[in-house]
């Protein structure tokens, strides 16, 4: 706070409207050491919307400033109001002159409370009675109270321990968003008239019970909003701060005068992020991305990869950012973090991890018991390729689609796992100061090549109920062969045909011999047929078993829609190991099923199974269920259908679990 203090008052204020004040005793306090701290300027403005119409700061005189003043004479309160600060970047009587004043043309005018406890200022146009002038709607103008006094025969300044600062615009704008009624459209027109703009997020996905705050960018700059809600039963919204009620989707609307902007908000169960949620860290403190690997990897494009020769340390690690934070600051600032997550609705972080050959990687959560002063104490879940992971962290989960991987299960190469990081118990008091908790996930000690994809923030809802059950592929999945002399020549299927309200399904028309010369096959997974990325051309195939193997664990059933047209037969194989004949069953439009004889196929009619005396009917789709668990499917890896007539095909899927097990 500046002083000014002199033998004699000060003779004129000449750009500032002074009023005089005569204080008596018994009506201020017994006088303490002087103390001004609760002299002090309200940030905000008002608009004086009555002729002279113009903008109103505050000034509040506390207390101590009143106790402050008990002995003193000539009280003298004041404000200045300009359009520049002075040399020093502070308000004060030498600040303010006639040239300040007359180059804004405005004039101040000054009133007080009935209790001497507020003093307002109010510039308003420079002649008398005039509106304040239009073309100054956008001026940031500078406000400070002052007091000058005499005490002990010395006279004194003193002022508000802060300067506030605001447009005309600004006022109008903060007026409107704290619901100032506004009959006659004086304060919208004072936006219009400045070309008020507003922007916001274009979209905003969150979870039910979650909070976030909308980022809003305002032309003037920092003018309040008036925020609205479509839909109060999915999100509300109060000072751009929003609210999830329930799941749904509906838009919250920013306005600003006659500008509006809108957020398409959509509520779920989990919160999808990209890889900018996955950072590369050392020891030394380096962050940063890491690279986009823009091929497919495990049938998925875009994900991020990440590859170690060297022996697996920590010093260099990947990072899963825990509700968009990685916070590697001890105490407080972790749990700050971790508190901002769950303040979001937010209770879980999964991912999505795959291994090539021979990789490894450990991952730690850092969060499992209160006991873990220290980072280094924090357990970790290791997983490796031909290894089953180690279950020593009961925070951290591993599933393959919505099976959990746990006991002696290994881990495979060239699968998709789902990482869950469960901080729904987590009490973020309890770790404000411990050293053994991050608002991160860490993967580290990697050797190999890993990939990761599909960071997701989980609230409420257990995110293995939201797992999938099943991998669909499309019809890639599906090739023609020509069979001579047991060599094999493939094309891929077809499609795009519309058949029994479906569009994009597989024709297959088979107008000769329904024998095996013509066949259309499954490939599992991309595997049956493919030796390093080529369609094998010898039979039996090369790559069979190690087809079959890396199928066994990870997907133990192959489901296949099919369309019968009528008088189509298909005949269906997939060899068992108890014989390399009896290997088929027969699907004939109009007759029960024939050649029963593979335990591993299943027709189903929706979720019923079409048992030997149910007759297969045209024009209706069934599914096949092709079952691999048993381990009587070793011979190849391929399914194979013969057949006769026109039938369509969709939807190849790999399951875990029997979808139709009751």
């Amino acid at each position: 706070m500046k002083k000014n203090t002199k033998r004699i008052l000060t003779s004129s204020l000449i750009a500032a409207f002074a009023l005089t004040t005569a204080f008596s005793v018994s009506t201020l306090l017994k006088p303490q050491a002087a103390d001004f701290s609760d002299f002090t300027m309200n940030t905000g403005a008002g608009v004086r919307m009555d002729a002279p119409t113009g903008i109103r700061f505050t000034a509040n005189v506390g207390e101590s400033t009143k106790a402050s003043l008990a002995n003193a004479t000539d009280v003298t309160f004041g404000m200045l109001i300009a359009p520049t600060l002075g040399e020093d970047g502070e308000l004060t009587l030498e600040d303010v002159t006639d040239a300040t004043v007359n180059a804004a043309n405005l004039v101040t005018q000054v009133w007080t409370d009935d209790n001497q406890t507020a003093y307002n200022g109010a510039i308003v146009g420079k002649v008398d009675g005039a509106d304040f002038p239009t073309d100054k709607y956008g001026t940031s103008l500078n406000a400070r109270g002052y007091v000058t006094y005499t005490l002990d025969n010395v006279t004194t300044t003193e002022y508000t321990t802060n300067t506030a600062t605001r447009s005309l615009a600004q006022a109008a704008a903060n007026s409107l968003a704290n619901g100032v009624a506004d009959p006659n459209d004086f304060l919208k027109g004072i936006l219009t008239t400045v070309g008020a703009t507003v922007e916001t997020e274009a979209t905003l996905d969150m979870v039910v019970g979650g909070k976030e705050t909308l980022a809003v960018t305002t032309s003037p700059a920092d003018c309040g909003v008036i925020w609205a809600s479509d839909n109060e039963q999915v999100v509300t919204v109060e000072n751009g701060v929003v609210t999830a009620v329930a799941k749904g989707t509906t838009t919250v609307t920013a306005t600003l005068g006659n500008a509006v902007a809108t957020t398409t908000v959509t509520v779920g169960d989990y919160v999808q992020k990209d890889g900018s949620e996955i950072v590369y860290t050392t020891t030394d403190g380096a962050v940063g991305n890491y690279g986009l690997y823009s091929d497919a990897v495990g049938r998925r494009t875009g994900v991020y990869s990440y590859t170690s020769t060297s022996a697996a340390e920590w010093t260099h690690k990947l990072n899963v950012k825990v509700g968009g934070h990685l916070n590697s600051d001890l105490g407080p600032a972790r749990a700050a973090a971790l508190r901002d997550f769950k303040n979001r609705g937010y209770n879980y972080v999964a991912f999505d991890i795959y291994f090539t050959s021979g990789s490894y990687a450990s991952i730690s959560s850092l969060i499992n018991a209160t006991s873990y002063e220290t980072a280094a104490s924090a357990p970790s879940e290791k997983l490796q390729v031909g290894s089953a992971i180690t279950e020593k962290n009961s925070n951290i989960s591993v599933y393959n689609l919505n099976v959990p991987i746990s006991g002696e299960t290994k881990i495979e190469a060239d699968v998709w796992y789902t990482v869950i990081v469960d901080y729904s118990q987590i009490d973020v008091d309890v770790f404000a100061d411990k050293a053994g908790v991050y608002s991160r996930i860490e993967i580290g000690g990697i050797y190999g090549t890993i990939y990761l994809d599909n960071v997701r923030y989980y609230g409420e809802k257990n995110p293995t109920s939201d797992l999938p059950e099943y991998v669909a592929y499309d019809g890639s999945e599906l090739v023609w062969g020509a069979h001579t002399s047991e060599n094999f020549t493939y094309e891929q299927m077809p499609a795009g045909e519309t058949v029994g309200d479906r569009t994009g399904v597989y024709k297959w028309n088979v107008t000769g011999s329904n024998g095996w010369n013509d066949k259309l096959m499954v490939y599992e997974s991309g595997h049956s047929l493919l030796t390093n990325g080529n369609l094998q051309t010898t039979f039996p195939f090369a790559s069979a078993t190690a087809a079959y193997n890396n199928l066994n664990g990870k997907y133990n059933y192959v489901t296949i829609d099919v369309y019968f047209e009528t008088g189509a037969v298909l005949r269906t194989c997939a060899p068992e190991t108890s014989s390399t004949a009896d290997q088929r069953d027969t699907f004939k439009v109009g007759s029960v099923p024939t050649e029963l004889k593979n335990d591993c196929i299943q027709l189903y009619d929706g979720s019923t199974a079409v048992g030997a005396t149910d007759t297969i009917v045209a024009n209706k789709w069934y599914t096949i269920v092709v079952d691999y668990a048993s381990g009587k499917l070793v011979s190849w890896a391929a399914i194979f259908f013969s057949g006769q007539g026109v039938m369509y095909f969709d939807n190849v899927r790999y399951y875990n679990v029997n979808p139709f097990a009751a």
